[in-house]
């Protein structure tokens, strides 16, 4: 399973893992509603708008299709003093601890690396404990908090941050991470 560039004709699976990545991830984090509300249609034609503006998103499938994506670029938060940004992260549960978070992290950092980003910073979700326990395991720091609003409902976010991105070589000491996060 290795990160592989998207390309448009990924878009409506991208639109209906991410919606079912969220659906996995954030029951009790937002309400019902918003979850079951989700469209992998409209999400869809949203990755295809992203991918078309040539945005740098990979994507790891399995024999069932897309498992995990991942997107990065420059920093889009001011209060972050980090060139770069990981600004998606999402693993089907069914792929967790198999090693697929920890392949498309490498991925995106070398991506960012060759773009001229030493840093980098993501956003979590206050509450998303298995990706807060992912990316402490990464060497992340938390560094901000801030709140987010969509549809009406009002989250917490704490951003994460690693100085230096070849921190997030997988192989930069020419070892395999001994777990797989």
């Amino acid at each position: 399973m290795t990160p592989v560039l998207a390309v448009a004709a990924d878009a409506a699976e991208l639109g209906r893992m991410h919606v079912q990545s969220w659906r996995e991830t954030y029951p009790g984090l937002l309400p019902d509603s918003l979850l079951a509300g989700l469209d992998p249609v409209q999400r869809g034609a949203r990755w295809a708008e992203i991918i078309a503006t040539g945005c740098r998103l990979f994507v790891v499938r399995d024999a069932a299709g897309i498992v995990g994506f991942g997107s990065c670029g420059d920093q889009r938060a001011a209060e972050l003093p980090y060139s770069g940004e990981i600004t998606a992260l999402y693993v089907l549960r069914r792929a967790q601890r198999q090693g697929v978070g920890r392949r498309l992290m490498d991925v995106l950092a070398r991506d960012l690396a060759a773009a001229g980003h030493h840093s980098a910073a993501l956003w979590v979700m206050h509450g998303n404990d298995p990706a807060i326990r992912f990316y402490t395991a990464l060497g992340g720091r938390p560094v901000a908090e801030k709140d987010n609003s969509h549809d009406g409902v009002t989250t917490r976010s704490i951003g994460y941050a690693w100085d230096d991105v070849t921190q997030l070589f997988h192989q930069q000491t020419g070892q395999p991470c001994a777990t797989p996060v």
